[in-house]
């Protein structure tokens, strides 16, 4: 082989081989910008799923701070209704005192209590604010009440009216006292409230 035809081989081969590195190198090249492409994708979609992770759990914060909100703002209004009930309960009851009515309402509950506790001897234990309503009108009660014997006893409490009834060693009771029976309306009331903010109730 003359030195033109080996200088021609030597060229051509050489040639041949700088196009195989080179279409490799493309290939790899290629490869590895799709990997990295793919990776890059991988972290943006991790990334943007974070970002909506955080976007919706501090939006869930938000509406339940809002309803808590909520919530408590119809607890104040229910609660400054309630007292303002509350409130004039108490007036009409003191109005109750001052008419014929709260001698009516001592017998019928005087009976109540008598025909509850089952006994023929009772303890009336009354708040000291009645204690003159008692001294002019504790006969006409008692006799109200057919073969029971009444001790009326001032509870030295001051409560708002009505009473206490026991029997005779004062180990059953009856309450009848307004205090007791505005309560017993306003802790059903609250409950009912309560029930409703916790969703229990429509």
């Amino acid at each position: 082989m003359s030195l033109e035809a080996l200088r021609k081989e030597i060229i051509s081969s050489a040639e041949s081989e700088a196009e195989k590195i080179l279409s490799e190198a493309r290939a790899k090249a290629e490869e590895i910008l799709r990997e990295a492409e793919d990776r890059a994708t991988a972290i943006v979609e991790r990334k943007r799923q974070e970002i909506e992770a955080r976007m919706k759990a501090a939006l869930e914060v938000s509406i339940a701070v809002k309803r808590l909100e909520g919530k408590k703002m119809v607890y104040t209004k229910i609660m400054e209704l309630l007292d303002k009930v509350r409130m004039e309960s108490r007036s009409r009851l003191e109005a109750l005192k001052n008419s014929p009515e709260y001698a009516e309402f001592w017998k019928r509950f005087l009976a109540r209590g008598v025909e509850e506790l089952g006994v023929k001897k009772v303890k009336v234990f009354y708040s000291t604010l009645d204690s003159e309503f008692i001294s002019k009108n504790g006969g006409d009660i008692a006799s109200s009440l057919t073969d029971v014997e009444v001790e009326f006893v001032d509870s030295g409490e001051r409560f708002l009216g009505g009473f206490v009834m026991s029997d005779e060693d004062e180990k059953v009771f009856y309450v009848a006292t307004f205090d007791g029976r505005l309560n017993d309306v306003f802790e059903k009331e609250l409950y009912e409230v309560m029930e409703i903010l916790r969703g229990g109730k429509a």
